[in-house]
């Protein structure tokens, strides 16, 4: 559902369409994020999390940039 809906959103002249389908893929994506934070919350003891999540972060930032610059 986060990738899939983009290139339908591409090809569509519907505005309505576009931000219906940009609304699932956020909501979506706010719902991954918190399952995947706290899935990961069990990884590390309580004084490496910060920097768990720091690097969480970062991994999920460079994903966005590379699926940003292959569309």
């Amino acid at each position: 559902m986060l990738g899939g809906f983009r290139p339908i959103a591409l090809w569509t002249s519907s505005l309505k369409v576009i931000y219906f389908l940009y609304v699932l893929m956020v909501v979506s994506l706010g719902v991954m994020n918190t399952a995947i934070t706290a899935a990961c919350s069990n990884l590390a003891d309580g004084d490496e999390l910060g920097g768990f999540f720091g690097v969480l972060e970062s991994v999920e930032s460079v994903a966005g940039m590379v699926r940003t610059t292959s569309l």
